[in-house]
């Protein structure tokens, strides 16, 4: 027996950030990227779907690290990620979707953006292993 569910993983509460807001940011050598958005969020059954916006830190990843922890702890074992928003992507994204990977999880990356493409090409290199 299979069961469908679609209730968020994150609050109707929790602040969102429109996908045509624009992020301003100081000269200064400590100010932070523009955080990272969780643009959607669903899960069926055991499949959660995530779409990115933004850049992509090991400072915004914070709230995506959360969400997926809450995600498998809710049960969900597949993770799917649409990273055709993300703006800009570190070794802080391979982190958090690395550590979804523990426990038998699985992933699939979908859409992925030039910066995202370009990162995931760098960590094949420095792996010895060439993306196709």
């Amino acid at each position: 027996m299979s069961t469908q569910t679609t209730s968020p993983i994150l609050s109707p509460t929790t602040p969102t950030t429109p996908t045509s807001a624009v992020c301003r940011r100081d000269s200064g050598a400590d100010s932070a990227p523009c955080p990272i958005v969780v643009h959607s969020c669903t899960g069926q059954g055991v499949t959660l779907t995530v779409h990115l916006t933004g850049e992509v830190d090991h400072l915004s990843t914070v709230p995506l690290r959360v969400m997926l922890a809450s995600a498998a702890a809710l049960g969900h074992l597949h993770l799917v990620v649409d990273t055709s928003r993300v703006t800009f992507a570190d070794s802080a994204l391979l982190r958090a979707l690395d550590t979804w990977l523990r426990h038998g999880r699985t992933l699939r990356l979908e859409n992925s953006s030039r910066s995202v493409r370009r990162l995931l090409d760098a960590a094949a290199v420095a792996n010895g292993r060439a993306r196709s």
